[in-house]
């Protein structure tokens, strides 16, 4: 099912289905360093995705 999702969702949007599968595994380093940097300017993100 993933192959199918990558390659349907592949042209119109690459970058969401590669994180997020590739987030998982490696959530540990991507998340403490991404929120570390997208902390101070990311103040706001957490506020939209909670509000919705």
């Amino acid at each position: 099912m993933s192959a199918a999702d990558t390659k349907a969702a592949g042209p119109p949007v690459p970058v969401p289905p590669d994180p997020q599968a590739t987030g998982k595994s490696s959530s540990h380093d991507d998340a403490p360093r991404v929120q570390k940097r997208k902390r101070k300017k990311g103040e706001l993100l957490p506020y939209l995705l909670i509000l919705p």
